[in-house]
């Protein structure tokens, strides 16, 4: 989407340029070595469009002095602006800081990917996933969820516009996913075999009421309450409009 986005810049006048060797644009663009050659003085309305981990260029970045200067990040997975948002609003520190503090004996790993170096500096292992992932297949304990096509939901996308989705299928195994051993369960029910999968949201939440916390029925509460109402076919909303 980010691509198509520059393309459509281009498109409007706007000349691109690319900064290292690996990557592919839809559309004509100036190759050059260091951000220092980049003309930004000279544009109206830049943008630098960059990971969310810049590296060498963090500091570069830093030190740009434009009036209408906007940066645009590209995190690595889905929703990772989401957690960023929670993160800062509740202050948590990274995973990699918590597990060498030495505080963290156990994880419950929500449809997370965990990095391999990370898994096996952790003793318990708790995984909530439909993938197979190396976090469920390190797990002790693991309890299948929805696919996002299974349920209604919510995802942030890298610029921090959040769009709803509608449940589009029931969860279910199909029958050929079986064992080839056997046959279809003889029983009588009104869902599939495998149909007991919920969504990520309601295992914790009751995880959390088990362990003595408030019940929660809603999991977008607050500020976030207005997702809720947002029309899957719109163009969302910011959530730093919130």
């Amino acid at each position: 989407m980010m691509a198509l986005a520059v393309r459509q810049a281009w498109r409007n006048g706007a000349p691109v340029f690319v900064i290292g060797e690996c990557i592919e644009l839809p559309c004509e663009f100036t190759q050059v070595a260091t951000l220092d050659a980049v003309p930004l003085a000279d544009a109206t309305k830049p943008v630098i469009i960059c990971s969310f981990n810049g590296g060498e260029y963090n500091n570069a970045i830093m030190q740009i002095h434009h009036d209408n200067l906007k940066l645009a990040c590209i995190f690595h997975a889905p929703n990772s602006y989401a957690a960023a948002q929670l993160s800062r609003e509740h202050g948590a520190i990274s995973l990699e800081q918590a597990i060498k503090s030495g505080v963290i004996k156990g994880v419950i790993a929500i449809e997370a990917d965990i990095p391999e170096r990370l898994l096996v500096a952790i003793q318990s292992v708790f995984a909530l996933d439909w993938r197979k992932t190396p976090s469920v297949q390190a797990a002790q304990i693991v309890i299948p969820t929805t696919a996002w096509v299974e349920m209604d939901g919510t995802y942030i996308n890298c610029e921090g516009r959040a769009q709803r989705f509608k449940k589009v299928m029931n969860p279910g195994m199909p029958v050929r996913g079986l064992d080839q051993s056997g046959h279809p369960p003889h029983i009588h029910r009104s869902i599939p075999p495998g149909g007991e999968a919920r969504p990520a949201w309601q295992l914790v939440a009751e995880i959390i009421e088990r362990l003595g916390g408030e019940r929660i029925t809603e999991p977008l509460s607050g500020k976030w309450e207005r997702l809720r109402e947002l029309d899957a076919e719109s163009e969302g909303v910011m959530i730093n409009d919130l």
